[in-house]
């Protein structure tokens, strides 16, 4: 396997490195796939081994697959707006918006033509506009997602013209929002916009779309209070990951594994290079490395 030339590049110990964090999407899985059964089986492995395996991902909890939640020991979602353990179901930390400033958020989005999608723990109300963009890049079936119905569903995402409404009048936390503009031209003027508000973290998705949550909260943030729970430390984690939203994860983990199909931003944090995710490189990074 392919390994960054750094001269500062560490060593990894299975010993040293007790946490293993997963990113999904383009590490885990192939885009619009599912998760391939070698890399499940090995995940599985891992986790039996004594390694504590956490999935760290920007989906809801309602877009993982129930049978792939049981590989991991703890789950951070929402790009670290909720720490949990899957086993069962408790939320450890979560970091919820407050209804004003949830609602000045989307007001102001909406004059930027933006549409949202709310990650409330296990469901997922959203514009129609913003969930059909949503299926056409992740089809149902393919990401744990179940189509959109007619009517609020329990356990469904929920197409919910009056968003905005629901969002003031439900009591339910919101931990992230997602966000699809009408007019793409004005992506990237929401995007500064946002970036500009010191309330929230804002991530530029693929270059298509944004998610926010409160300011400080990242997958990195989250791995910090998983640790705390845990009695460990973030130099006891090795992340691994692909893109922009796994940056500061990766730079925060005590080893950071990089998928061969990783963007630019994160390759030169990588202490480890992984084979692609289209060569089920997550699998032989776990075997390689840990030895499972």
């Amino acid at each position: 396997m392919e390994q960054l030339d750094q001269a500062d590049r560490k060593v990894f110990s299975r010993a040293k490195y007790r946490i293993a964090a997963f990113d999904v999407d383009g590490t885990l899985n192939c885009p619009g796939e599912q998760i391939r059964p070698v890399v499940q089986e090995s995940l599985v492995a891992l986790r039996e081994s004594g390694i504590v395996t956490v999935v760290a991902t920007g989906r809801d909890e309602l877009q993982m697959p129930p049978d792939l939640m049981k590989c991991f020991s703890y789950a951070v979602t929402a790009n670290g707006g909720c720490v949990s353990e899957p086993a069962t179901g408790r939320l450890i930390t979560g970091h919820p918006f407050t209804k004003e400033l949830l609602l000045e958020t989307m007001n102001t989005l909406k004059r930027m033509t933006g549409e949202c999608i709310l990650f409330r723990r296990g469901s997922m109300p959203g514009a129609p506009f913003a969930l059909k963009q949503l299926f056409e890049k992740y089809p149902p079936g393919t990401k744990s997602f179940l189509p959109p119905k007619s009517g609020p569903l329990p356990g469904r995402p929920m197409p919910v013209p009056g968003i905005r409404a629901l969002a003031w009048y439900s009591p339910f936390p919101v931990y992230k929002v997602k966000c699809y503009f009408r007019d793409f031209s004005r992506l990237e003027e929401a995007y500064e916009r946002m970036q500009a508000d010191r309330r929230l973290t804002v991530i530029l998705m693929d270059g298509e779309d944004l998610e926010i949550t409160l300011a400080g909260i990242s997958k990195a943030s989250a791995i910090d209070e998983l640790c705390r729970e845990i009695g460990m430390t973030r130099e006891n984690v090795a992340a691994f990951g692909d893109s922009g939203n796994d940056l500061e994860m990766l730079r925060a983990a005590g080893f950071a594994v990089v998928m061969g199909n990783g963007e630019e931003c994160v390759k030169p944090y990588a202490d480890y290079i992984a084979p692609s995710v289209y060569e089920d490189g997550a699998a032989k990074a776990i075997s390689e490395l840990y030895g499972v």
